[in-house]
């Protein structure tokens, strides 16, 4: 699935720019030379709204995918339930035949 493997780079990218916006004033305060790039609010709001976006994507992935084995696990089942009864009729049957054989 390449959502799986696109979790870990969005999730560095986000630790990366929450990094970024925790240094950058410390780094000014420690180094006298340090000049922090600009950044305005447009490109940390369009950040966020990727990132969520990303994660509305991946819980309808989820979702989707969670209703897709609920009713693989269901069809399972009622074919299992099947088999049992159809083994459980040739079990009697079988034994009804030895019933009626021995006497």
């Amino acid at each position: 699935m390449v959502a799986m493997q696109e979790r870990n780079f969005h999730l560095l990218m986000l630790g990366l720019l929450l990094t970024a916006l925790c240094v950058d004033p410390v780094m000014s305060k420690l180094l006298d030379n340090w000049s922090p790039p600009e950044i305005g609010i447009f490109p940390i709001v369009v950040v966020f709204l990727w990132i969520a976006r990303y994660a509305v994507w991946k819980s309808h992935c989820a979702e989707r995918d969670t209703r897709r084995v609920r009713e693989q696990v269901l069809e399972t089942e009622r074919r299992l339930s099947a088999q049992i009864e159809s083994l459980a009729r040739q079990l009697g049957d079988r034994r009804m035949r030895k019933g009626l054989d021995a006497q």
